[in-house]
């Protein structure tokens, strides 16, 4: 199972010093790895608005649901991400004094249906890792997908054939809100365990 978790942009940023705005990529305060255990197994899935309070040295200071996904635990992983990672670049008045403000967007919590299973052997007790490398063109179309490691699995096969398959996302934006291409690496850990 693959779980998609992405950010949101209602509006693209716009490098504007009067208004506060993002220090970096809305898209690198949350990973996969973030998914609440308990929601990935009960197959939680949903969009959460928020609103984040930030200080004028560009703190978070609160963050609000405005939008429950109607899962208490995907609103309450989302806050306290937003809480832990997000960082901003204050604004600046006509005297050049920073100041915070308020910062809105949303989250989706999606778990990627029918993902195929990832064939693998392990040893117990010895982590099993499985890394993807993943192009997103300017316009939001995965463009390419190769597996990194285990070596020997061919490119366009596997998870990246379904990938390469899917729609496009929502593009990725630069400071100034044009849209840009990325490179995503995508990494899975699996642990064999005795029972």
């Amino acid at each position: 199972m693959m779980i998609l978790a992405m950010l949101l942009q209602s509006a693209p940023l716009v490098a504007d010093p009067s208004k506060i705005r993002p220090a970096e990529s809305p898209g690198t305060w949350v990973s996969n790895a973030d998914y609440p255990p308990s929601a990935q197994r009960a197959g939680i899935e949903g969009v959460v608005g928020f609103k984040l309070s930030v200080d004028r040295a560009g703190k978070v200071t609160s963050c609000t649901v405005t939008a429950s996904s109607g899962s208490s635990i995907l609103d309450d992983k989302t806050c306290s991400l937003m809480m832990e990672r997000a960082k901003f670049l204050p604004g600046y008045d006509a005297k050049g004094r920073p100041f915070g403000g308020e910062y809105s967007s949303r989250f989706r919590w999606s778990i990627m249906k029918n993902a195929p299973i990832i064939p693998f052997v392990g040893t117990v007790g010895e982590p099993y890792l499985f890394t993807m490398r993943i192009e997103v063109s300017a316009e939001g179309a995965i463009t390419k997908c190769e597996t990194l490691s285990p070596p020997g699995i061919r490119e366009n096969t596997g998870p990246c054939r379904d990938i390469l398959a899917s729609k496009p996302i929502k593009p990725y934006v630069d400071a100034a809100g044009r849209p840009v291409p990325k490179v995503l690496i995508i990494r899975h850990e699996l642990e064999i365990r005795d029972q």
